[in-house]
């Protein structure tokens, strides 16, 4: 339900135009840029607002809801007691390395969306900013988390397909816990802030520490989680 509402309401956002004046709002962005050292990004934000239909807000709104909901539905098409860890760890950690790529996308193509969207200037630099920082920061920490996580399953004794749901917090490894607690502020972070390709990583990664903190918590004496 709240997936179509999303799709209905981002097919809406399309009927509407981008700027009220778009002549009038170019010219003020190239005066702004021209006229300013350093360039003034408040008066940018109010020449924004002043132009801007609601288009832009509406559709980044319903894309949040429709990449959460659909997020959801991934995870829990087949219900909670559904939600079981791969067979093996070779199916794993191929799931945090997706992530992490789309973890590195999701950060520069959500400031490609606002440039798209008008509602940053085009001379801000952000999109420099950003690729510095996804290649430098995001993605080698996100793939070094998903070695280290690999390093736990590599050379062990391991029950698979394991139900992740409960989760068991006195069998659960705090290391792999925190992960899981820290994605979940960054997936609300996300959705709070309306950037919605961010958001797309977030099901693989919950899947990943989940899947991780199940089977340790299992080996460690769950042996009720066993999925026949």
């Amino acid at each position: 339900m709240i997936l179509a509402l999303a799709l209905a309401a981002f097919g809406y956002a399309r009927t509407l135009p981008h700027m009220t004046d778009r002549t009038a709002f170019e010219a003020g962005a190239a005066a702004i840029e021209a006229q300013s050292s350093p360039q003034d990004y408040e008066a940018y934000d109010r020449l924004y607002e002043t132009y801007a239909t609601p288009r832009n807000q509406i559709k980044r709104i319903s894309l949040t809801l429709a990449a959460v909901a659909a997020g959801a539905i991934l995870l829990f098409h087949r219900g909670l007691n559904g939600l079981i860890s791969p067979a093996n760890k070779w199916l794993i950690i191929p799931v945090g390395l997706i992530a992490s790529g789309l973890t590195a996308w999701g950060a520069i193509q959500d400031v490609e969306e606002l440039y798209g969207m008008a509602i940053i200037p085009f001379w801000s630099g952000a999109d420099a900013a950003t690729a510095r920082g996804v290649v430098f920061g995001i993605f080698p920490m996100t793939l070094l988390l998903v070695g280290l996580n690999a390093v736990f399953l590599i050379g062990q004794k391991f029950n698979f397909r394991t139900r992740l749901i409960p989760i068991n917090l006195r069998k659960a490894n705090l290391f792999i816990l925190g992960e899981l607690i820290i994605t979940a502020g960054m997936t609300l972070y996300a959705a709070w802030y309306l950037n919605y390709c961010s958001l797309l990583s977030a099901p693989l990664w919950f899947y990943f520490y989940g899947s991780i903190l199940a089977i340790r918590a299992q080996a460690h004496g769950s042996a009720d989680r066993r999925v026949a």
